[in-house]
């Protein structure tokens, strides 16, 4: 299998793993639990990391567009604001409902934002 397939398909599965680590975090209790929540923000660092990592070396043999270079901008911000939410998540003894739509409604527009990424980087378009 080539590499790059494999670096998409292992950062698919870790952005999966983040949400279903995510869903069991909501269905706890408040105050969060903690091994849950921990594994929870390790995944979701893991998988920033491996899909970040996978964008640079897909982008190094075709160099950057510029809608590229938008998506790329684009889908950082919504990292920016998934992990900043999920750390303002943590720290609350209740949930602001602002804060708890963004962290629901982010991962979807992350998930199109960053496979636009990877189409256009790999259709050659």
């Amino acid at each position: 299998m080539n590499a790059i397939i494999s670096r998409i398909l292992f950062s698919i599965v870790l952005f999966v793993l983040t949400l279903v680590s995510g869903f069991i975090v909501a269905i706890t209790d408040n105050p969060y639990n903690i091994v849950f929540f921990t594994i929870h923000k390790l995944f979701a660092l893991v998988t920033t990391i491996v899909t970040g990592i996978a964008i640079y070396q897909m982008q190094k043999g075709i160099g950057l567009k510029p809608v590229v270079v938008f998506l790329v901008v684009v889908s950082v911000l919504f990292v920016i604001a998934l992990f900043s939410s999920g750390a303002m998540l943590s720290i609350q003894k209740t949930p602001a409902s602002a804060v708890l739509i963004v962290h629901r409604i982010v991962p979807v527009l992350m998930t199109v934002s960053a496979g636009a990424t990877v189409f256009f980087l790999t259709s050659g378009k």
